[in-house]
């Protein structure tokens, strides 16, 4: 074999080593983002399930995002798919949810309990640590409203359903408790005057009068009676 044939032989595996590595790559990256086990979709199983009014009202697209109906003892949980938008400053993340042809049909945003983590490739992955981009699958139990992130569990594991629109901010703005407005006290000269003048007691009535003519009658008597002893004495 010339050196010119060993030449290409060589180059060609190495092309063939980094495709191979390229593909790897590829996988490791698809199997990322499908994120949990992403079983057969089965329409027929989520056609026979009893959904919750007050659920198929608030996503009237439940139906059509819903993949399959799993059986957890004796209990149907309908699983869906929904795309991780990202995780917003108070700890919810923002979910665009997927119908069975991988078609948006709407986001919603959920706030997970304290310390609860997603179960991804087998192992469990905190909120914080996803990307965007990756799909995660979620569970409604049948007749029930809430999601959970894996079937079977209690309804305080469930991620609970953040109320985005204009109405909540207003009410929770509104929750804010107003500050009194403060009034300064302004005293009306004429008013004052007017109620004093009501609250003190009438002086101007009769009893100062004869009071007074009393005591006139008073001296005057009594100097009567200091002028009839001195002409006594006189005699």
């Amino acid at each position: 074999m010339n050196m010119k044939a060993c030449t290409m032989i060589g180059a060609g595996t190495a092309l063939a080593l980094t495709g191979l590595v390229w593909a790897n790559g590829v996988m490791a990256q698809d199997s990322t983002l499908v994120g949990m086990d992403r079983p057969a979709d089965d329409a027929a199983s989520c056609n026979e399930l009893n959904w919750h009014k007050e659920f198929v009202t608030n996503y009237p697209w439940a139906s059509e995002a819903c993949r399959s109906v799993i059986d957890v003892n004796g209990a149907k949980w309908a699983r869906f798919e929904g795309e991780f938008l990202g995780l917003n400053d108070d700890g919810s993340f923002d979910t665009e949810f997927m119908s069975r042809t991988d078609r948006d049909l709407g986001s919603v945003t959920l706030m997970p309990a304290p310390g609860q983590k997603v179960r991804l490739d087998n192992r469990e992955v905190p909120f914080a640590d996803l990307d965007r981009g990756q799909v995660l699958s979620f569970y409604v139990p049948e007749g029930a409203v809430g999601f959970a992130v894996e079937p079977g569990v209690p309804d305080s594991q469930f991620v609970k359903v953040v109320d985005t629109s204009d109405a909540a901010r207003f009410a929770a703005a509104d929750d804010t408790p107003e500050k009194a407005p403060i009034v300064l006290a302004q005293a009306d000269t004429d008013t004052n005057r007017d109620t004093l003048d009501s609250d003190m007691p009438d002086t101007a009535g009769p009893l100062p009068l004869i009071a007074l003519g009393g005591l006139m009658s008073l001296f005057g008597g009594l100097g009567l009676t200091i002028r009839r002893k001195l002409s006594n004495r006189n005699i």
